[in-house]
């Protein structure tokens, strides 16, 4: 059994079907239980319409890993995870990877967010929910991404919907307790000492349904996004009736390919119209140089871990607490 809810405010005209045992009267928070209906099982028509993802970093994964006292004591080398989820298709995409080959800022956010869109968003309307962090995810060189990729793509628009703080929690969250659960698990019968450790227990974390998807990736696959921005435009600061753009107080942002060099935002969550911003023109009048054909990597050589680091993993090789078998991919950092 299952009740039809129409939410005709978020998607005019459209059905959400909500499972009958999730007590909707429960839940006391307005955006909460809006949020709730907008991400439940959707109808066919949505499908076909919208496909709607989440993404997020996991806390960091530290290597070597297990119940030894002395990794205590010791820098760890750090293992990132950065995840995608299609809500509608419930998949989820990791994209895993060391300090020893990239960091964790917007270069490497947006190198797998057009790494997934390029591959899994053929002639689709893009749907993204993540938190408000400035410095990944809601800034102008992410946007700038998603102008650059429904140029070069066949994408038809790209939308990326900013989560009220507090309520946050989302499928990438709820990945990562599946995964941090599969880990725990494992460290009952011994340590982990390098990243494919991870990459295989990340495989085989989840029991039913798609199993997660693992992409390893390396330094030749992040792109300086913040190179993007610099030939697309200059102008993230005035919208076309000339008043300044607060971006902290924005909550949705939105492109499309039949309106190129044009950023669409609103700063509620309501049926309001959209602002727009238009980055190729400068405040000066000047245009900038466009889309660039080309994007170049954003490291010229792996990047290095810092040598105190460095020296407490060769320690712990030299005393044998990672086995031999580990210790050129330690030296080799």
């Amino acid at each position: 059994m299952i009740k039809l809810v129409p939410i005709t405010d978020l998607y005019r005209g459209v059905i959400i079907i909500v499972d009958k045992y999730m007590d909707v009267n429960v839940i006391k928070c307005y955006f909460c239980y809006r949020f709730y209906i907008l991400l439940s099982s959707c109808t066919l028509q949505i499908k076909q319409l919208f496909y709607q993802y989440s993404v997020v970093f996991q806390a960091v994964l530290p290597t070597p890993r297990g119940e030894v006292s002395v990794f205590y004591y010791k820098s760890k080398l750090s293992t990132f995870n950065f995840t995608i989820s299609n809500i509608v298709k419930s998949s989820t995409y990791c994209y895993v990877c060391h300090e020893g080959e990239a960091h964790r800022g917007v270069n490497e956010i947006g190198s797998c967010v057009l790494r997934y869109l390029s591959t899994e968003c053929d002639d689709q309307n893009v749907i993204f929910y993540s938190d408000n962090c400035a410095g990944q995810n809601k800034n102008k060189f992410m946007i700038s991404l998603y102008l650059y990729a429904i140029a070069k793509l066949n994408i038809i628009s790209i939308t990326h919907k900013f989560l009220v703080v507090g309520h946050t929690q989302n499928e990438g969250d709820s990945a990562h307790s599946v995964i941090e659960k599969q880990i725990k698990k494992s460290l009952k019968s011994g340590p982990i000492y390098i990243l494919s450790q991870y990459v295989t227990l990340i495989q085989i974390a989840k029991k039913t349904g798609t199993p997660f998807t693992v992409e390893q990736l390396s330094s030749d696959d992040i792109y300086d996004i913040k190179d993007i921005s610099k030939n697309i435009g200059d102008n993230y600061t005035l919208n076309t009736n000339g008043e300044k753009v607060y971006w902290n107080n924005i909550r949705i942002v939105k492109v499309e390919k039949c309106h190129p060099g044009i950023i669409f935002y609103k700063n509620t969550y309501e049926n309001d119209e959209f602002m727009k911003i238009n980055v190729n023109m400068k405040k000066k009048g000047r245009r900038s140089s466009g889309i660039p054909y080309n994007i170049k990597l954003a490291y010229a050589e792996k990047p290095k871990i810092t040598e105190n680091k460095k020296r407490d993993l060769l320690s712990l090789c030299d005393s044998n607490h990672i086995p031999k078998v580990y210790h050129s991919f330690y030296k080799n950092l």
